[in-house]
Order: C-alpha cells, then structure tokens, then sequence
C-alpha cells in the first residue's frame, strides 16, 4: 500500500509528465490506487484545490511562460501543446485565469502575476515533493575560473522575469543561444531575504572579454575558480532550495569544509521547452576552501 506522500507526490509527477495528454478522473485515480469514487474529495482535501483547477493553472503557467519566453511558438501551437482541445478553448480559459487574451499577454506580459502564480503552485506543491531529504549525490569538483558576460538583478524577486526577459533578448540579438554558451546564475542572496528589495541575482553566460557587449545594462564578470561541491539537480525550479539547504546544512556538517568568500552559482544545463520543466538539469555549486 503506498503510503500517503509516496501518492501525492506520484500523482504531481505524473500530471507534470501528462500536461500535453487528456487526464481523466479514472485514469488519475489508477494511478495513486484510489477509488475513483472518493479520489476527487481526497484531492481537494489534502491540497485546498480542486484537482480541475490544479490541473489547469499548472498548464496555464507553463503557457504564460512560452508566451513570454519562446515567441515564435504560435498561440495554437502552444494550446495544442499543452492539452487543450482547440485555440479557442485555451483562449477563454487564459483570459479567465490571467485576464488578459493569450496575445495580449504576449504582446504586454504581466511578470509579476506569473510570479505569483508560480509561488502559489509552488506552495501547494512544496510539501509534497520536497518532504523528505533526497538521497542527494555530492560532487567535490575544481571549477575553471571563467569570463562572464553579465546581466545584474537588484530587487524584488517578483521583478526577476523584467531582467530576464532583457537578458533573453539580449542573448537572442547576438546569437548567444544556451546550446553554444554556458548559462549561469550567481546567486548572491536567498529567494526569501527580507526585505526583498535587497535580493541579488546575476544573469550570466561565459564570454570573452574580448567579445563587445553592445548592451547598457550588460556588465563584464568573472566566476572565480576553485574547489566546489556540486548536486546535479533534475527538475522544476521549486526544487532548488531543498538541495541548497542540504548542502549548506547535514552536507557540509558531515563533511567538514569551510566555505570560500565566493557566492553560490547554478549552471543551467537544458532549458524547458527543449525539455519538459520536471526534467530540467540544473547543476549547484558551493565555493570551498581547500583542506
């Protein structure tokens, strides 16, 4: 018999790994072994949603997002995509969500409402998916010291989608595109830091110095080489912060190691719509003093 968080948790994965196929109440059910008689009511009474409703805000998240960041994917492209049964339909069931039609949200994004979305799914979510300590795998790694063009987030984390936005757009005009370089976030303060207008993120990519920035807000940067422990993350963003807090706690009680005067820095390694968002590799490093 699975046990209760072992369920929730496999239906979460399965609705993120299905938001392109029709979900029936039966089908969901079989898959947690719960009667599909009772299965709605359990749903609703262990994350405060109803499951419809769940369902549609993951999906609609991921379609504000392709709105947003992957402009050339088409709005029906995106509705198909996602599982619903015609443009029309997605268009109805976005701007009752977010009140605006599907392109004119493109057109004048609202980041701050994605924002706060993604924090709401974020909160139903969370305590099933993170309850307990993973089994993480730690890598003890010497990284190279690496020239960094960089585009400086100084604010509320509500704000981040405004600077990542310009540094995609940015990356697009030169033709730095993920697949030809390295993509970094240096991150200098916690999601949480109150107050929240002191949150520091840099976005980065490895470029030479020697390569024109041709941007305003672009800065030159170096990421400091040194001793790092890496954990290979695979997955949404929500699951960042566990790993992070396992190695700044049990891992580094365990193992010894005193921490450089460098920030904490994820690479990102594939990037959703090339990948689904639960399948997203991200890998951390903390900087660590030698022994």
């Amino acid at each position: 018999m699975l046990h209760s968080l072992t369920r929730w948790k496999r239906l979460l994965t399965y609705i993120d790994e299905h938001l392109h196929e029709p979900m029936s109440t039966r089908q969901l059910s079989q898959v947690v072994h719960l009667s599909v008689y009772h299965f709605h009511r359990q749903f609703c009474a262990h994350f405060g949603i109803n499951l419809g409703d769940y369902i549609n805000r993951v999906r609609l998240r991921q379609a504000a997002f392709l709105l947003i960041y992957r402009r050339p994917i088409s709005v029906t492209h995106i509705s198909l995509s996602l599982g619903f049964n015609n443009c029309e339909v997605f268009s109805r069931a976005f701007k009752r969500w977010s009140g605006l039609s599907p392109s004119a949200f493109r057109t004048t994004p609202s980041l701050e409402f994605l924002h706060q979305q993604s924090q709401y799914l974020n909160l139903i979510r969370g305590p099933i998916m993170h309850t307990a300590t993973p089994n993480y795998t730690v890598e003890l790694i010497h990284f190279p010291s690496l020239s960094l063009a960089v585009l400086p987030h100084r604010g509320a984390p509500d704000q981040l989608g405004n600077s990542l936005l310009d540094f995609i757009n940015w990356r697009k005009q030169h033709g730095f595109s993920p697949e030809k370089t390295r993509t970094f976030n240096i991150a200098y303060t916690p999601l949480d830091i109150e107050p929240q207008t002191d949150f520091r993120l840099d976005l980065a990519i490895e470029l030479s110095h020697q390569t024109p920035l041709d941007n305003p807000k672009m800065e030159r940067g170096t990421l400091a080489g040194g001793l790092c422990a890496r954990i290979i993350h695979i997955g949404d963003d929500d699951g960042l912060e566990p790993a992070v807090l396992y190695l700044y706690g049990p891992w580094l009680n365990e193992n010894g190691y005193a921490l450089r005067d460098a920030p904490l820095f994820l690479e990102r390694k594939t990037f959703y719509p090339a990948v689904p968002l639960h399948q997203r590799e991200t890998h951390i490093y903390l900087p660590l003093q030698e022994k």
